[in-house]
């Protein structure tokens, strides 16, 4: 009886949470399509679907080998399907339905239990919505780690051993859930692991006989060692599938790139003459880091990124860490802390701190206070580090507000049960304990409903101008696809606004074009696509001197407008005369929306 009332319970909370996530899944579905976020994730899944170089390839520079590997395999048995958009929908969508399933177990009655997945729903879409949409593996995995935070946060440990290894098996979804977004995103994972970590020490002290030799400090630890297992696992093989001389290179090259444009920049030419005579770069190299289209010049490799970086992070005082100075970033920090730009995510935790401040306070018990204090600690720690850094982009911060919000609603859970509410009915001020967590959901709720509609409207508007400024990147698709005997360099800043839809349109053949830069730049597989149409290198594939090339046959593009003097100043500076012709144009809905230019030999 008692066996077939858990599993009655346990199908409820599957159908609860699976319903709320079809909810979700409809709602967006009617409205918009699914887009990739960024042009980032657009270059990942060609890599992976062979798009980029003619066939499923692995190393996708920006995951871990391992998961690249499995979704390469994916689109060779799919070769015509959009694998990679499925899998982040799947994680997405997947890690949101695992959030619910685990706090509809909570709850006791059905009706609490629909209340609940009405709540989380509402609370996740608001949270979410923009990247429920604009889909991008950075929150992605930033999602993961937020279920496995409700998956680990809601396991229990019961008296006796079987209860024990029950728990511990059942904390194999979160390992999986955390290496899962490692792979993905593995500094991502690693910035949040701290706040997983105050949820695990937590959860291991709130335990009995916690350093007896029978005591369940082995079954933490075990959980612990396997994760770091698993982590070193998988960056062994992801250093073994890039160990190759020609990947360390690149990845040397990578490291200093993104150290530059990422954290230092890069300094000025004028002013700094010396120093990039002492290089080997002058003033028309200097302006291809400034547009990304560093593929035109071989003397841009990663001893002269590192050199630049090295100077350059020496003339911003030397300190890789503090790129903004300390009091800025303290006075940057605590203006954070409550502001309207950040609503409502700060509200939310707000609400999260309130809670468990409450629950101390009434309860007399001193521990939920450092509790709470030791997260905000941690949570300042490293808002701090990416404050300083000068890296705060929201497809960070996003995941940083989730899980630190996840984090405090565990904490708030496991005291609620600990102090066991219905033990201070009509004791004084302790008789409020049993309403703190109603109120913290209502407060919640409140938030969420007030907010969405904004939310809702921003989404809406930036999708309906995401669907115009794409109308300009599918005409250049198109012109590509129609001249597929020809090859195309992009300038890479004519591109950084365009993004694709994950399930319209997809085609994953190869593509006769590649931007002239980018993190893909210079890296083995961008000379293994060039290599594909008959190409040596970039610069002398436009300029017709590779030899093989019938110099007719490789064009620059960029978007409509832009002086192309720096690009017939920069073979000038390489001892090729060379003019830059307009010699077609693409258009979209009648305007142009780029520029075709072939680059002619002077003649004198």
């Amino acid at each position: 009886m008692q066996k077939t009332k858990k599993i009655s319970e346990k199908l409820q909370n599957v159908l609860l949470a699976s319903g709320a996530v079809l909810v979700l899944l409809l709602i967006l579905s009617v409205k918009f399509d699914f887009y990739y976020d960024l042009n980032d994730d657009v270059v990942m899944k060609n890599i992976l679907s062979g798009a980029y170089t003619g066939a499923p390839e692995g190393h996708n520079i920006q995951m871990l080998y391992p998961l690249s590997f499995l979704l390469s395999l994916c689109y060779r048995v799919f070769p015509a399907a959009p694998c990679y958009g499925v899998f982040l929908c799947i994680c997405q969508f997947g890690a949101i339905g695992m959030i619910l399933y685990r706090i509809l177990k909570g709850q006791k009655s059905l009706g609490k239990k629909v209340l609940m997945a009405v709540t989380v729903s509402v609370l996740l879409f608001t949270f979410l919505l923009y990247y429920l949409v604009f889909i991008q593996y950075t929150v992605t995995s930033s999602l993961l780690v937020a279920a496995a935070v409700i998956w680990f946060g809601t396991s229990t440990m019961g008296e006796d051993e079987r209860d024990k290894k029950k728990f511990l098996k059942d904390n194999m979804v979160t390992l999986f859930l955390l290496l899962l977004a490692y792979c993905m995103r593995s500094e991502m994972l690693l910035f949040l692991f701290p706040l997983f970590g105050v949820l695990g020490l937590v959860k291991w002290l709130s335990e009995d006989k916690i350093f007896a030799p029978d005591g369940v400090w082995k079954y933490y630890v075990s959980l612990l060692g396997i994760f770091t297992l698993g982590l070193i696992i998988c960056a062994g093989i992801n250093r073994i599938a890039y160990g190759s001389a020609d990947w360390q290179e690149f990845m040397r090259f990578f490291d200093a790139r993104t150290e530059i444009y990422d954290f230092y920049q890069y300094p000025d030419y004028e002013g700094n003459e010396a120093f990039y005579q002492e290089v080997g770069l002058d003033d028309t190299e200097v302006n291809l880091l400034g547009n990304y289209n560093f593929n035109l010049d071989d003397e841009i490799d990663a001893d002269t990124l590192e050199q630049i970086a090295d100077y350059q992070l020496e003339q911003m005082g030397g300190n890789a860490l503090f790129l903004i100075p300390f009091p800025e970033g303290l006075w940057i920090y605590r203006h954070s802390l409550i502001n309207p730009a950040n609503h409502p995510y700060d509200l939310f935790i707000l609400v999260g701190y309130g809670s468990l401040l409450v629950v101390g306070l009434i309860s007399r018990k001193v521990r939920y206070i450092l509790q709470m204090l030791l997260i905000f600690v941690v949570r300042s720690t490293l808002w701090m580090y990416i404050i300083l850094r000068n890296r705060t982009p929201e497809r960070i911060t996003i995941g940083l507000y989730l899980a630190e919000f996840l984090v405090l609603l565990m904490l708030l859970w496991s005291a609620i049960r600990e102090v066991k509410p219905e033990n201070y009915y009509g004791k004084g001020m302790r008789s409020l304990i049993p309403c703190i967590p109603s109120s913290a959901v209502i407060c919640v709720a409140a938030i969420a409903l007030f907010s969405l509609p904004g939310i809702w409207n921003n989404v809406s508007w930036q999708y309906t101008d995401r669907e115009d400024i794409n109308g300009n990147w599918k005409s250049m698709q198109a012109y590509c696809s129609d001249h597929e005997d020809d090859y195309y360099i992009l300038d890479v800043m004519s591109t950084v606004a365009y993004s694709e839809k994950m399930f319209r349109d997809v085609d994953n053949t190869l593509q006769n074009y590649d931007i002239c830069g980018g993190w893909t730049g210079k890296s083995p597989i961008c000379y293994q696509k060039m290599e594909q149409f008959g190409m040596a290198d970039t610069f002398g594939s436009l300029a017709g001197s590779n030899g093989e090339n019938d110099s007719s046959k490789v064009y620059f593009i960029a978007e409509t407008g832009m002086d192309m003097d720096w690009l017939t100043a920069f073979y000038t500076q390489k001892g090729l005369e060379r003019d830059t012709i307009m010699v077609d144009s693409i258009t979209n809905n009648g305007n142009t929306a780029f520029e075709v230019y072939q680059l002619e030999a002077v003649q004198r």
